[in-house]
């Protein structure tokens, strides 16, 4: 048997690898990026589906408080347990208000339809600290409840103070009955759906004509009831609803079915009003003017009490 074969076969493996490798060196494979994992997409707050109130605290970290607070709002309020003095036994002093006319302009931002006052210097005194406006909207049906009934729609006239730190949140609730004409002069270009920019009103609204006649409230302290839900608003309530058309009525809850919060745990906070002998008459007129600085130096539309 001739021994020099296997050697010459295994050269010749040798010599295949080399010319096959030297081949395919030149090669060039396309370039197969493998499929990265798809981002969540951020679900956005809102009062249905997955991004409804029960998760608000779950969609991004800065609405933790919607979920973990303890002084959330809105909230039942049992009325036979609301007292008029607070925990120094002082008395509860009606609200003041400085309010004039304004220019407005008016969004849907999706949430509700919001009403921006253009350089107003309205304001409303809660407890000797003054707040400024900056915007109202509204709700349907009522986020707050009186023994567990609420009104078809609710109105917030949200006020701030000037370093941002604090909210005092006046809040109107609307009972069905005769046309509110204030109100008509935005409802007759009221935006169904979704706007971008903000729309300018014509004329002026004077926020005293979507107001009841009596600022008798009730106060407490809780949160914004959108998110991020801050626990830094104090709560002004009035005990007198106004009057809307129900085809005023109708109009906004067929654009927001439910834009309402459901009420939260009460958590032992003290719900407060104003004395039985206190003057809460709202005459619908301005009191005070405004200083030379431009900011206004408010002046009680009621009689304090001492």
């Amino acid at each position: 048997m001739n021994k020099t074969k296997p050697y010459l076969f295994m050269l010749m493996m040798v010599c295949c690898i080399v010319i096959t490798t030297a081949c395919l060196s030149d090669i060039k494979l396309p370039n197969i990026k493998l499929p990265e994992k798809e981002t969540e997409d951020l679900i956005e707050w809102s009062y249905t589906g997955p991004g409804n109130p029960g998760h608000w605290g779950e969609l991004d970290s800065t609405y933790v408080e919607c979920s973990t607070g303890q002084k959330q709002s809105p909230i039942n309020m049992v009325t036979e347990k609301i007292k008029s003095t607070d925990k120094r036994n002082e008395k509860v002093v009606p609200i003041e208000f400085y309010l004039q006319p304004m220019e407005v302009g008016f969004i849907n931002n999706g949430h509700t339809i919001q009403i921006t006052g253009i350089n107003s210097h309205n304001t409303m005194t809660v407890d000797g600290k003054s707040y400024r406006f900056k915007q109202i909207h509204f709700h349907h049906p009522g986020e707050h409840q009186f023994n567990l009934s609420a009104y078809p729609i609710e109105i917030h006239f949200v006020h701030q103070t000037d370093d941002g730190s604090e909210y005092a949140v006046l809040a109107v609730m609307v009972k069905p009955g005769k046309e509110n004409l204030e109100l008509k002069k935005l409802w007759d270009i009221f935006p169904d759906v979704k706007t971008d920019t903000q729309i300018k009103v014509a004329s002026q609204i004077d926020p005293r004509e979507l107001l009841p006649n009596n600022i008798r409230s009730y106060r407490y302290n809780g949160s914004l009831t959108t998110p991020p839900c801050s626990e830094k608003v104090h709560w002004v309530i009035l005990k007198k609803a106004v009057e809307w058309s129900q085809e005023q009525i109708d109009l906004f809850a067929k654009a927001f079915p439910n834009n309402s919060r459901p009420i939260q745990y009460l958590n032992d906070r003290p719900i407060l009003t104003e004395p039985k002998d206190a003057k809460t008459e709202f005459n619908n007129n301005p009191n005070g003017s405004p200083d030379p600085s431009g900011s206004p130096t408010p002046k009680s539309s009621t009689a304090p009490t001492k």
